[in-house]
């Protein structure tokens, strides 16, 4: 996997369906969340791809985000637990197992 890229769950098709967009960090090591984050809604044909890293600022502090999930000091890893937030009109939704979705924000 590129550690610039978001990777496909074992044994998919591939990351999207017709609602959202799936992608896969590595807990252990790259991509980290946030860099899998960028690469998916880079992807997205509605979203300007240069402006992903900004935007994704606007929404969660990227660096806080990877420390969330990153192993603990002592090299366990991390646990259950997940973090959504909205970043460009998507809902983002980050899991310890090394899953991130990407769907389309409700409106309310």
């Amino acid at each position: 996997m590129d550690d610039d890229t978001a990777g496909d769950p074992p044994g998919s098709d591939g990351p999207d369906d017709l609602r959202g967009t799936r992608g896969w960090y590595d807990p252990a090591g790259t991509p980290s969340p946030s860099a899998t984050i960028v690469a998916l809604l880079a992807g997205r044909p509605d979203v300007d791809a240069d402006s992903c890293w900004h935007s994704l600022y606007d929404s969660i502090d990227p660096e806080a985000l990877d420390a969330l999930f990153r192993p603990r000091y002592d090299g366990t890893p991390r646990r259950g637990g997940t973090v959504s937030f909205v970043a460009v009109g998507y809902r983002v939704t980050v899991s310890a197992d090394g899953g991130v979705r990407i769907d389309p924000a409700a409106i309310d």
